[in-house]
């Protein structure tokens, strides 16, 4: 479909279209808030360092990993609103370990991750405090050290064993902390989830109009039913004159002497009933003698009308009485009428194809606004 008739759709179907893009909408602010709620990170960071140069910063590094992944592990299961992340640092940043903490908690996420970095270096610096003592003391064993798990998970690696007893010192080793000021909002997050809904909807919103349009099939231009039934439009939607205007192109359309019309609407509510009025008060301005007749049954069609007066027939849609194909075939000329958007493209084709059939003079479509 061209994007000037898309266009053309969504503004006229413009109250459905909005309808379906706030519902899309509200929908995913009400998924943010109850199926995905906000989430905050927050990070923390130990560095690590030795003035003393007699321990390298990757020995260090790796105590204070070990310690961190130790620590990071109960927090990391299955099911839980709240994770911890452990990165050792690599190349400009190989002093720094960072601990990152994400739970739905602004305040308590900022406050795990500074707890654990905490914990961390403490751990940590009592480590190298012990293998000082240690090696001050000449012993080559942990004995003198911490028995819980978290230090002897490290201390019996081989890491600790290579640099324990070898006559390094360890008094200068540090851990500093750099706490987290405050958590920081991740994810999507509501704004971004509300945007998502609103490029949803307005897609929705497209997709149904475009169905509506395909399943009611509605006239939607003057150009586009004057290349679908071949039928000139005979009047304009916003002339103040309808009337005069298609009482004059009915004249021009035929070679005879117009005394007698009728007009066929697509369906009860095409407006034949407005337009038999204007027709016959512009008749009047004319100076003409007019006559409105309605037909209800076939029986009415007995032409007994003056002469000397223009008869407008004002018809029933074929689609509800036969009556108005016996009249379309008796009168000099006959109207279609139909109602801008709200009539089918397809009925006003079989309209005129019934009334062909009836070999009715067609003399072209009252197109009317929509109610």
């Amino acid at each position: 479909m061209p994007l000037f008739d898309l266009c053309r759709l969504l503004g006229h179907y413009w109250k459905l279209a909005i309808a379906i893009i706030a519902a899309c909408s509200l929908s995913a602010a009400l998924a943010s808030w109850l199926i995905m709620p906000q989430k905050y990170e927050a990070s923390a960071s130990i560095t690590v360092s030795d003035p003393s140069g007699s321990v390298s910063s990757a020995d260090m590094l790796a105590v204070a990993n070990s310690l961190a992944q130790s620590e990071a592990a109960p927090y990391n299961v299955e099911g839980s609103d709240t994770c911890v992340s452990v990165s050792p640092g690599t190349g400009a940043t190989s002093q720094v370990l960072t601990i990152v903490a994400e739970s739905t908690s602004e305040d308590e996420t900022a406050e795990l991750a500074n707890s654990l970095a905490n914990s961390v270096a403490a751990k940590a610096t009592g480590i190298f405090e012990a293998l000082q003592e240690a090696n001050e003391d000449g012993r080559a064993d942990l004995s003198a050290l911490n028995s819980s798990e978290d230090v002897a998970s490290v201390l019996s690696g081989s890491l600790m064993q290579d640099i324990l007893g070898t006559g390094l010192t360890f008094e200068f080793c540090s851990f500093m902390v750099n706490e987290a000021v405050e958590a920081q909002e991740t994810g999507l997050g509501g704004v971004v989830l509300v945007a998502l809904g609103l490029i949803g909807g307005l897609f929705v919103a497209v997709v149904a109009v475009m169905v509506i349009a395909a399943i009611k099939e509605p006239i939607r231009s003057r150009d586009e039913l004057e290349e679908a039934t071949g039928l000139p439009v005979l009047n304009g939607l916003t002339s103040r004159d309808a009337g005069d205007q298609i009482w004059a192109n009915v004249q021009f359309s035929s070679d005879e002497l117009v005394d007698s019309l009728c007009l066929v609407p697509v369906a009860g509510d095409s407006g034949a009933q407005e337009c038999a009025t204007a027709l016959v008060a512009a008749i009047e301005r004319a100076n003409k003698s007019v006559m409105l007749e309605v037909v209800t049954k076939q029986e009415t069609l007995d032409q007994n009308a003056s002469r000397n007066a223009v008869v407008v027939w004002q018809c029933p849609p074929l689609a509800e009485n036969v009556a108005a194909a016996y009249c379309a075939h008796n009168v000099s000329v006959t109207l279609v009428c139909a109602r801008f958007w709200s009539d089918s493209l397809g009925k006003l084709q079989d309209t005129i194809r019934e009334l062909s059939l009836a070999k009715a003079k067609v003399a072209g479509v009252v197109l009317l606004a929509k109610d």
